[in-house]
């Protein structure tokens, strides 16, 4: 969509005022990004389950990396709505490329370097230091939950870090409200010596290079109840929706 295009080049343009000597057009097929990176020299695009790679001085197209499927160099699209098929950070020279069962490190030329497992199937890493924290599933008791472990920079795990119960049990249906906030798990963000879990109930949990919890932080919110003509709007359209009314709930 070209309207989509132009709105995301000028937010890039405004955030990064001075980089092109003039503005260009993204390339047409990038019409829905999931996720927008950018470093000293690039623009990273995340779309389905491709990723664009765009120089920011001439804001041409430089690659475009990924390819649907579940072999080598492969990306298998998201089989749930809420849920973007590929997550990607930043590491150092190349990127870290999440996608569904399966975590690569891709060079910017393109080239797969390194393609492990992930630690669950909505699983992925974030790089971390010089190691990675990785999330993923667990199951005890009957029990679902969502881990996050402490991995070496070779993706061997190291230690548990923390888990919390997953909002959606194995045969059971979900309120999408609760699956909005359980997006969370899927954005982590790392710095040089802090790690931050956001989790469904509000909380960011930080923790250090050791992977020890040194701290929590409770932003100050007030729920706002829903209620009446909007309730009614929200729970039809979830009913009659075919990508969520199988596993709807609003109970």
């Amino acid at each position: 969509m070209k309207f989509v295009q132009l709105l995301m080049l000028l937010l890039i343009c405004m955030t990064n005022a001075g980089f092109a000597e003039k503005t260009q057009a993204l390339p047409e097929e990038i019409s829905n990004p999931d996720t927008i990176l950018v470093d000293a020299k690039r623009i990273v695009i995340g779309q389905g389950v491709h990723v664009f790679v765009i120089d920011r001085k001439s804001m041409q197209l430089e690659r475009k990396i990924g390819k649907a499927g579940q072999g080598p160099n492969e990306f298998m699209k998201s089989p749930r709505p809420w849920i973007p098929s590929l997550i990607i950070h930043l590491k150092g020279k190349d990127l870290l490329i999440n996608s569904i069962g399966n975590t690569a490190l891709v060079g910017f030329n393109g080239i797969f370097i390194k393609e492990v497992k992930a630690p669950g199937f909505f699983g992925g890493f974030v790089p971390f230091g010089d190691k990675y924290v990785g999330f993923g599933r667990a199951m005890k008791e009957k029990i679902s939950y969502i881990t996050l472990s402490l991995y070496d920079n070779q993706f061997k795990n190291e230690r548990l870090l923390y888990q919390v119960k997953s909002p959606q049990q194995r045969g059971g249906k979900v309120n999408p409200i609760v699956m909005g906030t359980f997006q969370h798990f899927f954005y982590q963000y790392s710095d040089e010596k802090r790690f931050y879990f956001p989790t469904d109930d509000g909380t960011i949990h930080v923790f250090d290079l050791n992977g020890k919890e040194v701290d929590s932080i409770k932003p100050a919110y007030t729920a706002v109840p829903l209620s009446g003509k909007l309730a009614a709007t929200y729970d039809q359209f979830f009913k009659t929706d075919i990508r969520f009314k199988r596993i709807y709930t609003l109970d």
